[in-house]
């Protein structure tokens, strides 16, 4: 506890089937986390905004292992008429144990974009993983 959920949704298509099962659970948790990064030249732009709508926090991030979309040009998605509040972290790993040292039983953490986050949740978490 909390709930964390990493998924490679890392363009918009994947984006829309996130949001899409997102929006589905959502309501069973207090507190919603982003952790969000993703690799240079994906088009995310289109799914942004229901994104960011759906958490109370986003944190904005980079894998720094391979071409990292820098995260001012995450951040510049970012509109004031978003309900989250959207905050920089440039260490991905700072990003996750930060947040999950904030988030309680009922809330929900979801780590989202590239998928060379693997490597470091896999580092975090080791084999803590339930398999529903």
């Amino acid at each position: 506890n909390p709930t964390v959920i990493f998924d490679v949704a890392h363009n918009n298509h994947g984006l829309k089937a996130f949001i899409n099962f997102f929006t589905s659970i959502q309501l069973k948790y207090k507190l919603k986390y982003l952790i969000v990064g993703f690799e240079s030249g994906k088009q995310i732009q289109d799914s942004m905004e229901a994104l960011y709508k759906l958490f109370d926090f986003v944190i904005i991030t980079e894998t720094k292992i391979r071409n990292s979309m820098p995260v001012q040009e995450i951040a510049e998605i970012y509109n004031a008429n978003y309900n989250s509040c959207i905050t920089i972290q440039l260490d991905a790993s700072k990003a996750i144990h930060e947040t999950l040292k904030q988030a309680l039983n009922n809330d929900i953490v979801v780590i989202l974009g590239s998928h060379y986050f693997g490597p470091l949740i896999a580092q975090i978490f080791k084999n803590s993983f339930d398999i529903e």
